[in-house]
């Protein structure tokens, strides 16, 4: 859904329609082009008394030979940038993959941590509860009183500060999507209800390859060094 409505994804695209516009471009150069021209002619014959209407065409063809592979090498420079283009596209897309996961990941972790809050401030009431019978029987302090609704109060205010940063994490989970905020709800609610796959030691050499922010480097590189 990110990659069908992420503007920053869809800037990349336009990126990589501008190069491959750049590159045609380029390559226009080493074919050969062809033109015509047409000349319209009227004459007058005075013994006949009668008039004549000619057209005279050309045609010619140019091509400009690359002697010294200058219009090559900017050939080869547009086909680099535009590689670079599609790295950094694929580049865009793994990033943005990334931070829609770790702000799913939050989002579910601000859920567990909204869960516990709640639980600990209806602990925390009803400790208030049965502190408020003891001081009207005379078993415990207002001092003691004053502390508990205190300590209530701040619960409660740690709580209403995790809701909020939970809508933020909506809201911005929404616009990661090109969604509008308004109305966007994510049905998961608990870390514990993800399945994780199984995590391997070490990395493949072939990391390099698949990497695509390393191509893009590599491509933006020849760019530079053609």
């Amino acid at each position: 859904e990110a990659e069908a409505g992420n503007l920053d994804l869809a800037d990349t695209v336009l990126s990589i329609r501008q190069a491959e516009a750049q590159q045609r471009a380029a390559g226009s150069a080493l074919l050969p082009t062809l033109g015509a021209s047409f000349a319209p002619g009227r004459s007058w014959n005075p013994d006949r008394g009668t008039a004549s209407t000619s057209l005279a065409t050309a045609l010619q063809v140019g091509y400009e030979v690359d002697l010294f592979g200058a219009v090559g090498a900017d050939v080869a420079a547009a086909r680099t940038l535009l590689e670079a283009s599609v790295y950094n596209r694929e580049a865009v897309r793994l990033s943005l993959q990334a931070t829609i996961a770790n702000s799913y990941f939050q989002l579910l972790a601000l859920r567990d941590r909204i869960r516990l809050s709640e639980q600990t401030l209806a602990i925390v009431e009803d400790v208030l509860g049965l502190l408020d019978t003891q001081v009207r029987v005379g078993a415990a302090s207002d001092l003691e009183l004053v502390q508990q609704r205190s300590a209530v109060a701040s619960q409660r205010a740690s709580l209403e500060a995790l809701r909020q940063t939970e809508r933020e994490s909506l809201n911005a989970l929404a616009v990661l999507l090109g969604r509008m905020p308004q109305g966007f709800a994510v049905t998961g609610r608990s870390l514990s209800d993800l399945r994780l796959p199984p995590v391997t030691a070490g990395l493949p050499s072939e990391l390099l390859q698949r990497r695509p922010d390393i191509r893009q480097a590599e491509a933006e590189l020849k760019t530079a060094l053609s």
